[in-house]
């Protein structure tokens, strides 16, 4: 992760190909009627994974990070306006394109699993408890400033909304890869959330989904607009989650 725009991106282009309704007819309808008409279901979501490039407006599937250590994991499923970009399936990007420094905006799902007590230094991970009350107050005691947790539900799911502030004085040269961190994905390895603008806002849905412990996150940066961080908000908040894939 070199980049905090771009954060984790990964794969190669896969080309996929809308699903349309077909219908069948009987050439001699004067013996014989038509068959009946066979419909596909409207809105199928897209796959993001190995998807790069600019989004048509439409119903995709993000798959989540973490799920290479704790197994497969629900899908996100999320309606896009036109003007986003996918970079790989686990960051959905607002802005000019999909590939340039001026792109803007970012939304990806986690499975964290531990917290650092200090972001700037990787080495402070540790676990934190499997509840949802007990992330979001790993959190708030961060050193970054934050807002206090309130009740909320997406798509029936309860859970916690709050939002963690990068520090706006952050130096992030003085950080571990110049990166500021809130969790990581796995006790082993170095799977984590990097980012290095001061200022960003990072607008948190920790949700209970079907047992699982599920962070829906809208990175919110601060040369956006703020249309564009209602833009982000407004499309996380109509998430529908969908069971993880057969291993």
């Amino acid at each position: 992760m070199t980049h905090a725009r771009n954060l984790l991106t990964t794969g190669t282009i896969l080309l996929l190909v809308a699903l349309t309704a077909c219908t069948s007819d009987d050439p001699d309808t004067r013996t014989e009627a038509a068959p009946p008409a066979e419909t596909q279901p409207a809105d199928e979501p897209t796959d993001l994974v190995d998807l790069q490039g600019p989004l048509e407006p439409g119903t995709y599937s993000l798959a989540l990070w973490g799920q290479g250590y704790a197994g497969p994991l629900p899908r996100a499923i999320l309606e896009l306006p036109e003007g986003w970009f996918s970079s790989g399936g686990y960051f959905l990007h607002a802005g000019l394109d999909g590939v340039t420094d001026d792109q803007l905006g970012a939304i990806s799902g986690w499975h964290p699993v531990q917290v650092l007590t200090d972001p700037c230094r990787r080495r402070t991970a540790a676990d934190v408890g499997p509840t949802g009350n007990d992330l979001a107050r790993a959190l708030v005691d961060q050193t970054g400033p934050s807002t206090q947790p309130q009740p909320v539900v997406l798509d029936g799911h309860r859970g916690l909304t709050l939002d963690v502030t990068i520090p706006p004085d952050l130096d992030p040269n003085r950080c571990t890869r110049n990166q500021y961190s809130l969790w990581r994905t796995e006790s082993r390895g170095d799977s984590a959330l990097g980012q290095d603008t001061p200022g960003l806002v990072n607008r948190l849905w920790i949700l209970d989904v079907d047992g699982t412990r599920i962070v829906l996150l809208a990175s919110l940066y601060p040369d956006e607009t703020e249309e564009l961080h209602q833009e982000q908000t407004t499309i996380a908040e109509s998430v529908h989650f969908e069971p993880a894939p057969p291993a």
